[in-house]
């Protein structure tokens, strides 16, 4: 038979364990729901839920990260099913027993659309002035000023994508006719003699392309020279397109486009 004071410390043990793991338990599940809710606030979609588990990096790291799913809540996007990784900082990090501490606000991916500056620039109104033309597909407009050259359009696309990639078959069999009739409206309202098209999509990962005219005797509009008459323009090392042409430029661009 063991001596008394072993089996009075076992019966401790035994009776003191289980409010302790229940309590931690119930910590954590606190702990999720307040993740999941201050994730799904941040990534701006409509709808939201978790999608798989949250992912969390030990105290050195301190983070939380969620990949959320919902509805796109910007109108032209049409309520589609799009997804946010969003991350949250916790300081200090979770004790032995559980949580602790405060989440710090998430920040939303940068791909996505509820950050997306295209996306923004399409309900904007003081980006509608230089808007030409828009359908339910695409939306086509001169660079903004500073515009680095008279009729420097760009054809957006009106979903959010990265590019034809992404593209259901009304989008790829819509796109070409789209840039044609686009180009053609670049070189009526320019006379240039060639029209650029260029999309790369990292400063902001929604499918805009430039439609760039190029004139012959104009050796700041040759292949990638344009590119450093666009960084002149910026740094205002070189005159931008006069406002008054530019606002000309879009009134006649309006009267002369067909369609998209």
């Amino acid at each position: 038979m063991r001596p008394p004071h072993i089996l009075l410390l076992a019966l401790a043990f035994a009776t003191t364990s289980p409010p302790a793991l229940a309590s931690s338990a119930n910590a954590w599940a606190a702990h999720k729901l307040e993740v999941v809710s201050q994730c799904s606030q941040a990534s701006g979609l409509k709808e939201p839920r978790l999608i798989g588990d949250l992912i969390e990096y030990d105290d050195r790291v301190g983070y939380i990260v969620a990949l959320i799913a919902g509805l796109y809540p910007q109108p032209h996007l049409r309520q589609q099913p799009g997804r946010s990784l969003v991350s949250l900082r916790q300081t200090p990090p979770h004790g032995p027993r559980g949580p602790s501490g405060r989440l710090a606000v998430g920040t939303v991916d940068p791909m996505g659309p509820a950050s997306c500056a295209i996306c923004r620039l399409h309900g904007d109104a003081a980006s509608a002035a230089f808007e030409i033309a828009r359908s339910d597909l695409w939306l086509l407009r001169h660079h903004p000023d500073p515009a680095p050259l008279a009729g420097w359009l760009l054809l957006d696309a009106r979903r959010h994508l990265a590019g034809p990639l992404a593209f259901t078959d009304r989008e790829a069999t819509s796109w070409g006719r789209a840039v044609r009739h686009a180009s053609q409206l670049v070189q009526q309202l320019t006379g240039c003699d060639r029209v650029y098209a260029i999309a790369f999509g990292e400063g902001a990962p929604h499918l805009h392309l430039h439609l760039i005219p190029r004139h012959g005797a104009d050796p700041a509009t040759a292949a990638w020279s344009v590119a450093d008459h666009y960084r002149a323009v910026a740094a205002r090392e070189h005159p931008a397109v006069a406002p008054d042409q530019l606002r000309e430029l879009v009134a006649r661009a309006r009267q002369l486009v067909v369609q998209l």
